[in-house]
């Protein structure tokens, strides 16, 4: 089929040849651990760069045990080299490479065959990666299928870090991966945050042999058991109270894409009008805050979703977004007594610090698409799924409000160290 194909002009094909090859690349080196992330995993900025709260803090307690460890962040990142912690090294040229080339055949070549030809590709870029790095481990965030085939067919164990709530309805976990997704392209491996996330796949892990591993949350272990020179805690916990008053607060979990994909045809604009109008008509017995998603904390995004902000609650005076959206997670849940979102998996980490949450997407219903959702939480009672509907939301708070508190999940980071030296130290052995 191929050498049908018309010659590409030389000064396309030396532009393609110099994407291939770039100078990103050598900065590749023989490590243990490769460690794999995006830009939307990198939720917090320590001391002026991008910090994935879940992959680096695995970096920091590798690098902690004596082990090297190369950063590479997924195509298409903006947060690579200097501008991120660990200095993730960029395949962006490569993978656009990829992505012209096929787009540049398309007048000679079926799609079908361009399809096969772009997955050769990234499969071979990554088995590039594979053998200048060298390593016994791989972690990653959703690694691609393209990386869990490279590591299979070099016998390196690929792991997915669990970044997110895990259902039956979850259209990946719950759906592709199991139902979808060739077994070769499958990461060999999975750690979770909790044994009901474990459980959603152990059917599938067992037949398909994946093996599965209950380590807690890694960023939220770090800050339930903080070590004495873990200078990110320190710096995250110093100052960052964000109301000084003493009145109840409720934080807002917001989440980005909510409008096109579950409340097209409406006139939905970053969260429920019932929840604005709550927050507006209780700001003088509640302090507000709400939390950007990390998309929404960049570009465009930012500027539509403060837009929001400033028009629907410029008369409310205890609401707070930037701070809430900036520190950690868990030194924000510290300071929070109840919770509220559309149904963001921030539903998860509240729970652990027993903060009863309000879901409000129609779709958690049961029989819905997303009704499996949360349903440790829900059963347990921490989670409530309400109409939007201004008076049901402010009766919940009320009756959470009187609700006594409890000691929250305690967790460390040993299962997760322990794992890393038994996968790392065995292999050099």
């Amino acid at each position: 089929m191929f050498e049908k194909i018309k010659p590409l002009p030389k000064k396309v094909m030396s532009i393609l040849l110099s994407l291939l090859h770039p100078p990103a690349f050598r900065k590749l080196h023989k490590a243990d651990l490769l460690v794999v992330r995006h830009d939307a995993d990198c939720s917090y900025n320590y001391r002026g760069q991008a910090y994935s709260p879940l992959i680096d803090t695995v970096v920091e307690l590798a690098e902690r045990e004596g082990h090297d460890v190369v950063s590479v962040a997924t195509a298409y990142s903006r947060f690579t080299g200097v501008k991120a912690f660990a200095s993730p090294v960029s395949l962006n040229r490569r993978f656009f490479a990829v992505a012209l080339a096929g787009f540049m055949l398309k007048p000679f070549v079926p799609a079908q065959t361009i399809l096969r030809w772009k997955s050769r590709c990234r499969q071979r870029l990554w088995e590039n990666v594979l053998e200048h790095v060298c390593p016994k481990l791989i972690i990653g965030i959703r690694p691609d299928n393209y990386l869990c085939a490279a590591s299979r067919g070099l016998s390196i164990p690929v792991y997915d870090l669990q970044h997110g709530s895990i259902s039956p309805d979850h259209i990946w976990y719950g759906q592709e991966l199991q139902n979808e997704t060739p077994i070769q392209e499958c990461p060999t491996g999975m750690l979770f945050w909790d044994q009901e996330s474990e459980n959603v796949l152990s059917l599938w892990s067992q037949r398909v042999g994946l093996d599965t591993l209950v380590i807690g949350n890694p960023w939220f272990s770090r800050f339930a058991n903080q070590l004495n020179d873990d200078r990110l805690v320190s710096d995250a916990l110093k100052n960052r109270k964000l109301f000084d008053n003493n009145k109840p607060t409720i934080l807002v979990s917001l989440q980005w894409g909510l409008a096109y994909l579950y409340y097209s045809g409406t006139e939905f604009s970053l969260m429920a009008e019932a929840l604005k109008q709550v927050i507006r008509e209780t700001s003088r017995q509640f302090n507000w805050a709400l939390r950007l998603h990390p998309v929404q904390m960049r570009g465009e995004e930012l500027k539509s979703t403060l837009a929001v902000i400033g028009a629907e609650f410029a008369s409310v005076k205890d609401l707070n977004w930037k701070e809430a959206s900036e520190i950690p997670l868990p030194a924000l849940l510290s300071q929070i007594d109840l919770h509220i979102t559309d149904f963001s998996s921030v539903v998860v980490e509240a729970s652990w610090f027993d903060i009863p949450s309000a879901m409000l997407n129609p779709f958690l219903a049961e029989g819905k698409k997303l009704g499996t959702y949360y349903q440790a939480q829900r059963d347990s009672g921490i989670a409530s799924l309400l109409d939007q509907d201004a008076n049901v939301i402010k009766t919940w708070i009320e009756q959470s409000m009187l609700r006594e508190k409890r000691a929250g999940l305690q967790s460390d980071l040993t299962i997760l160290r322990d794992f890393l030296q038994a996968k790392l130290v065995a292999a050099n052995e």
